[in-house]
């Protein structure tokens, strides 16, 4: 069994450190990475050929594999947004204003205007 300290020594000293640890049945999986230099954000997957527990720790998520059959894909899709037509989907997102005056509240005025299910 790998050790997730020593993954994250490894990270922090290449400049990564863990934000988020994704398991299924208690094996890490995903691991939410941000780079310290320009905060950018991506997930490590960590195959199943490598055991990494994360024990002990409160930035752990339990995730589950959901079976999709790949004939059911246009299903979910078209049951999702059943009753839409491109119009109504593009209008979700309509009032975003990207001339906001004041660039100091932007942040928060993009994340209230895209909290969309």
């Amino acid at each position: 069994m790998l050790s997730l300290n020593k993954l994250e020594i490894f990270l922090s000293q290449k400049g990564f450190f863990i934000k988020k640890i994704f398991t299924i049945s208690e094996m890490c999986v995903y691991l939410e990475i941000i780079c310290i230099n320009n905060a950018d954000i991506f997930l490590l997957y960590i195959p199943s050929k490598y055991d990494i527990k994360a024990d002990g720790r409160n930035d752990v998520y339990k995730i589950s594999y959901i079976e999709i059959n790949v004939d059911e894909i246009d299903t979910v899709v078209k049951d999702h947004i059943e009753g839409m037509d491109n119009l109504d989907l593009e209008m979700l997102y309509d009032e975003v204003n990207l001339e906001h005056k004041h660039s100091e509240d932007l942040a928060g005025h993009m994340e209230e205007n895209y909290k969309r299910s």
